[in-house]
């Protein structure tokens, strides 16, 4: 049985902000391409800021966090069983992870005196397949732009629409082996015990605020991006915008929610000339460091080996305005940096984050519709071309406030293992009133339950 956590959640603070978010260029020793993503500070470490996932996961324990437990939820035949993420991406599945569920206090942003996040929800990743190169690992030095030399990715912030979790125990353990990929029987994940809108969306539902907007200064470095909400999301939006269509079933847990956004894109125009769209399905995932092309077209651009106008056409949901458009230039510099890939008709195709190099602010809606401004001036240099401000990245030496981390006592391996056992216990027994006493109930759970935005939105 499927518990749906936005049918108990309470009223969430409507006092929303702005925070501020990294665009770099990242390259690991698994992965040496670099691929130009957006990151976020959370826990005292670095995070990559993903609209194709829902989760908060870190790779390790978070460095700035207190009063640690494990979520639970009530068990159909007593007791309390233990939550965790397990979670699998690509179609067919390439990659995934799985990991424990916690609620502790983590901090947000860099000043962490300022901004300590009381009952946060999310998991630590004991085991990835494939998925180094995406979200976790150190960052390489010499290919990587943007980033401190000793700079860590120690986890992935999904804003998507979407969150699941699982009963630990049912994880299939042997299915996570040491393969590069995953496969038919690889990277199992048990049936989902529940399911809920991701805690971003959430939070905006609950706070009266339906929209967000992403920017992008242009230049790779600390702060050189802003995630916008409520009203200040509008900010530069001429009224007049169109509307393009939006799956509003992506910021629901129901109604075929995928977790991330989806849009139309119904027509291709090259230099002027209109091509047949076979695939109209576009994700809207800064995740994915690049934009597809249907694989014709995509090769039909590379063997002009010239400059190239690329346009969109997206159905609009204002139902008296015309089809909207989103025009790109395509140069041989961009496809050698991979900005634009080939993608078969069969597969989900991506408008990713190099967009920003063709908009000024991208703004989602969750009565179904994205907005666009676009650059008076297209950024069409190369990722290494571009100007960098302050470097990103978490060092030892930023480590903050040491009384912080005074409370920071249950990653202990005895804890974690007699964490693990409560699931076992009996109810009246004293491991489940310790578990009582330790963890919260359902109701607890469903009532406190946000993520690290919430949290600090609720006290900015």
């Amino acid at each position: 049985m499927i518990l749906l956590l936005s049918s108990y959640l309470s009223s969430l603070p409507g006092v929303m902000a702005n925070l501020n978010i990294t665009f770099a260029c990242w390259s690991t020793a698994v992965n040496e391409t670099c691929n130009f993503r957006t990151f976020s500070e959370i826990g005292g470490e670095l995070v990559m800021m993903d609209t194709g996932s829902s989760d908060l996961a870190f790779c390790e324990p978070p460095a700035q966090v207190s009063d640690e437990q494990r979520a639970t939820a009530p068990s159909t035949t007593g007791g309390e069983i233990l939550l965790s993420q397990c979670q699998i991406y690509g179609n067919p599945p390439s990659h995934g992870w799985y990991g424990n569920t916690y609620v502790a206090n983590l901090t947000t942003g860099g000043e962490a005196e300022d901004s300590i996040t009381p009952n946060s929800y999310f998991s630590v990743i004991e085991k990835t397949v494939g998925g180094d190169s995406n979200f976790c690992g150190p960052v390489l030095s010499g290919s990587s732009i943007g980033f401190k030399e000793d700079s860590t990715i120690n986890g992935i912030w999904g804003i998507g629409g979407l969150n699941q979790y699982v009963e630990t125990q049912e994880i299939d353990l042997s299915s996570w082996t040491d393969v590069q990929s995953c496969g038919v029987d690889a990277c199992t994940c048990p049936d989902v015990v529940i399911k809920a809108q991701s805690n971003f969306v959430e939070t905006l539902m609950k706070g009266g605020v339906k929209q967000w907007a992403l920017s992008w200064d242009g230049k790779l470095g600390k702060d050189t991006g802003k995630l916008m909400l409520g009203d200040d999301a509008s900010i530069g939006v001429p009224d007049d915008t169109p509307k393009m269509f939006l799956s509003k079933s992506d910021f629901s847990a129901q109604d075929g929610g995928w977790g991330l956004y989806r849009t139309n894109v119904t027509g291709i125009e090259l230099n002027g000339t209109e091509y047949t769209m076979n695939n109209t399905e576009y994700a809207f995932d800064t995740g994915t460091p690049f934009i597809s092309l249907p694989q014709d077209i995509y090769d039909t651009i590379s063997s002009s080996g010239g400059e190239t106008t690329i346009v969109f056409t997206v159905p609009t949901v204002d139902g008296e305005k015309e089809d909207a458009k989103i025009e790109m230039t395509i140069t041989k510099e961009l496809l050698d940096d991979g900005v634009f890939l080939g993608a078969s008709d069969g597969a989900l195709h991506f408008i990713g984050l190099p967009i920003m190099r063709y908009l000024e602010t991208v703004l989602l809606n969750s009565d179904g519709f994205l907005q666009i401004v676009p650059r008076e001036e297209f950024i069409l240099n190369k990722i290494s071309d571009l100007d960098v401000t302050e470097l990103a990245g978490i060092s030892i030496t930023d480590s903050g406030d040491e009384e912080f981390y005074t409370n920071n006592n249950n990653w202990t391996d005895d804890n974690l293992e007699e964490d693990d056992k409560l699931v076992n216990d009996a109810p009246g027994s004293a491991g489940a009133a310790a578990a009582a006493t330790a963890t919260q109930s359902l109701f607890l759970f469903l009532t406190k339950i946000s993520s690290v935005v919430v949290s600090v939105l609720a006290i900015i």
